[in-house]
């Protein structure tokens, strides 16, 4: 990737002076992160252990948030009193708490299988303050942040899991195994959807725009019947649908982006090599009145910065740390192959193609891979007396 942006502002520069500014600044911290994810990630495979000491990190961001914003709940008897100055002392606003959170909450699921193979007190006890603060995670998602976005793609993951343990324990052999686990799945179901189930409420309560959502997205993605979206001056008021209510805002923006940025990459399938405000820059190409800047794609916005290849350069490294995963099993493949999930789900949906997300995602595109590379020696001798045991 940094070769390719290189290459974009030495061969063919768009605009030179924001290119030769994006490299020494914003691909300097990317490249410093790679390096830092490096090395941080063969400490991590030598001590497995040690990842927690990162999701710690990671959660108690969250921890704070909610003690800080505690105060002015206690002051006016209202869970959702969250203040600016909260939001951006701790997570510089919404995007990226539910960039951080996501990542937290996908690493967890891949930590709870991890953990579930070792008995040891201890990592039980991690795995009980891990859970913890999963829940001051979602608690935040609904009363601090109040990010539909996060909360949706939190349940998404934590659905997937289940799903897919669900599946995996009626394949047991062993019945009684089998009718074991189940139950006890079904009984952490039941807890966890419980209380999510209760956070979901009070959030739909909150947030006026759930009711009609999915009118609204089918509405909004019909982008040549209204023009709101290209925030052209004058700004026209926000269309109503067949059934009389004007389309929710927020809702209403980010499909018509999603589809706006979508179709334009067809057009510049090798992108512009200018990171900043890319979509915002394309589409100006075709409508010059327009004040957008993000399609809150970070995917769309990679693709219509650094083209097809660009993007796909970007998730090799994801694709591959997957597969290594499946190839070179280790106490960490579950955490890596669920961040891997996480990661294509909040990159997808997130307005993250700026600033500190593309430190943190190189950081990760260059750690994940690290921890499945290294391939411990017994392993290699297992692999090869179970070839050698097992007729082919």
């Amino acid at each position: 990737v940094f070769i390719l942006v290189l290459f974009y502002y030495l061969v063919n520069p768009e605009e030179p002076a924001l290119q030769l500014q994006e490299l020494t600044s914003v691909w300097a911290r990317a490249a410093a992160g790679s390096i830092l994810a490096f090395g941080v990630g063969l400490v991590i495979r030598k001590h497995p252990s040690w990842i927690q000491i990162l999701g710690l990190g990671l959660g108690s961001v969250f921890i704070l948030l909610i003690v800080e914003s505690l105060p002015g709940v206690v002051a006016t008897g209202n869970p959702f009193n969250a203040t600016q100055d909260v939001l951006s002392n701790l997570v510089r606003g919404k995007v990226y708490g539910v960039l951080v959170g996501t990542i937290y909450v996908a690493g967890l699921l891949g930590l709870i299988i991890d953990s579930l193979k070792n008995k040891s007190l201890l990592s039980r006890l991690s795995l009980t303050l891990a859970l913890v603060i999963a829940i001051t995670i979602f608690c935040s998602y609904v009363f601090i942040l109040d990010t539909r976005n996060g909360l949706g793609i939190g349940l998404l993951l934590i659905c997937t899991w289940f799903f897919v343990h669900f599946i995996q324990n009626l394949r047991l052999k062993n019945s009684q195994d089998k009718s074991a686990q189940i139950t006890k799945l079904i009984l952490a179901g039941i807890i966890i959807f419980g209380m999510l189930g209760w956070l979901a409420v009070k959030q739909f309560q909150h947030n006026s725009q759930w009711p009609n959502f999915i009118e609204d997205v089918k509405f909004s993605a019909q982008i040549d019947r209204h023009n709101t979206w290209r925030h052209t001056s004058p700004i026209e008021p926000y269309p109503t649908t067949p059934d009389g209510h004007v389309v929710a805002p927020s809702t209403y923006e980010r499909v018509a982006w999603f589809v706006a940025a979508s179709s334009l990459i067809s057009n510049h399938p090798f992108g512009s090599g200018v990171l900043y405000q890319s979509f915002g820059r394309e589409l100006k190409k075709v409508d010059p009145g327009s004040s957008v800047t993000t399609s809150h794609s970070a995917w769309l916005d990679y693709a219509l910065s650094l083209g097809y290849v660009g993007l796909l350069f970007i998730w090799w490294p994801l694709i591959l740390a997957w597969i290594f995963s499946w190839v070179w099993p280790s106490s960490l493949s579950s955490v890596v192959r669920w961040t891997v999930a996480g990661l294509f789900s909040i990159y997808g949906l997130g307005e993250l193609f700026n600033e500190s997300a593309v430190e943190f995602l190189f950081f990760l595109l260059t750690f994940l891979p690290t921890l499945m590379l290294q391939v411990p020696i017994s392993t290699l001798k297992d692999n090869q007396v179970l070839s050698k045991s097992k007729p082919l």
